[in-house]
């Protein structure tokens, strides 16, 4: 038995909609790297499999093939009653592209993945349709889920398969 990536996509997606301090987060611009580590493990944990933290450098691991790197993206993009900020969104593209590197060295697990949540944003918005074009062609497919912070904010959920 084996991740499967879109369950693990929704899931992620479901249990952030349903924390009420990741909306306060959210309304900051504040990154919960952390939170998401542990919740991960939770969750493939919760699909019957193996998962570990902080394995070969890997953000999670989920023996015996799946190494996962993780990212919480905050954007500058203005959406309701998020806290006007200046986020470096273009760094925070630069440090999912030097994840993605950093998986190419890990061929001893078959499958390799970026797990990283934008917020506040949705799909559809222009600068970040221009920021996930600089993504894409890094992975071989995407997996995705828009949701909704408490509070009201929205953000997306996605994983890039190497």
């Amino acid at each position: 038995m084996s991740l499967n990536p879109s369950k693990l996509v929704d899931d992620v997606a479901n249990a952030i909609a349903a924390e009420v301090a990741l909306g306060v987060f959210a309304h900051r611009r504040a990154k919960f790297e952390g939170w998401l580590k542990v919740k991960i493990v939770d969750l493939v944990i919760a699909q019957g499999l193996e998962a570990y933290p902080e394995i070969d450098r890997i953000d999670v691991v989920s023996l015996p093939d799946w190494a996962i790197q993780l990212k919480t993206t905050n954007t500058n993009y203005r959406f309701g009653e998020a806290i006007r900020v200046t986020r470096p969104i273009t760094e925070n593209v630069r440090e999912i592209m030097a994840d993605v590197d950093k998986l190419k060295a890990h061929a001893k697990y078959p499958n390799r993945g970026v797990l990283f949540v934008v917020f506040p944003c949705k799909p559809a918005h222009a600068q970040w349709k221009a920021h996930f074009a600089k993504l894409t062609p890094l992975f071989s497919s995407t997996h995705s889920k828009e949701f909704v912070f408490q509070g009201g904010l929205p953000g997306v959920v996605y994983l890039g398969i190497l």
